[in-house]
């Protein structure tokens, strides 16, 4: 496995152990922790192409000021009935920095849904194969969305969760969607996404 491969697959798993904290335990891990670093033979971080500010394609859009802003609560609850206000989760500071809400518990017993955005830890062109070739490994459970920003998957590891990631204008977004028969409603996640999208500016 290449070094961007094998770093954004780290990433990712990062992202999931952030996105199942989000109901309160103390887990505080970003998507965006490791955007900077690449992981060399001897275990110590090494820079992959600088800040995220700077990995970015030039022209990027800005992170979103308010992540919450992003999606009304109507549509929130048309995945997660019961949450109420979004809590931002953003982090502003530092080279790591990414816009994020969470609305709804976390966990799976009630639902919630969980947006970031955050700059393109590599080039466009490498994140693209990077969340091709992870929609790829889960088979069935993964594919390309056409229609969503310059290019989009959707993947689902398992029943109770379904996710969408999305390069457009120079970030990565990412639409988490986490409760009962998430996977039966990925297409809610979608949808999510495509509101999200038509908001970054």
């Amino acid at each position: 496995m290449t070094r961007p491969f094998a770093a954004l697959f780290a990433l990712f798993a990062l992202f999931a152990v952030g996105v199942a904290g989000c109901g309160g335990d103390d887990s505080t891990a970003s998507p965006t922790k490791a955007a900077g670093t690449t992981p060399a033979a001897s275990g110590e971080p090494t820079k992959a192409g600088g800040s995220p500010a700077t990995a970015a394609a030039s022209g990027a859009a800005k992170l979103p000021a308010d992540a919450c802003s992003l999606l009304t609560l109507q549509e929130v609850q048309t995945f997660a009935a019961s949450a109420s206000k979004g809590e931002d989760q953003s982090i502003k500071a530092g080279e790591a920095q990414a816009a994020r809400c969470s609305w709804g518990p976390g966990g799976t017993a009630a639902g919630s849904v969980v947006v970031t955005v955050a700059a393109l830890p590599f080039s466009a062109a490498n994140s693209k194969l990077i969340f091709a070739a992870s929609a790829k490994d889960l088979k069935e459970n993964g594919s390309e969305v056409s229609g969503i920003g310059e290019y989009a998957t959707l993947t689902s590891s398992t029943d109770t969760e379904a996710t969408v990631n999305v390069i457009v204008k120079g970030l990565w977004l990412r639409v988490d969607l986490k409760g009962p028969n998430a996977r039966a409603q990925k297409e809610k996640a979608v949808a999510l996404a495509k509101a999200v999208v038509g908001r970054i500016q």
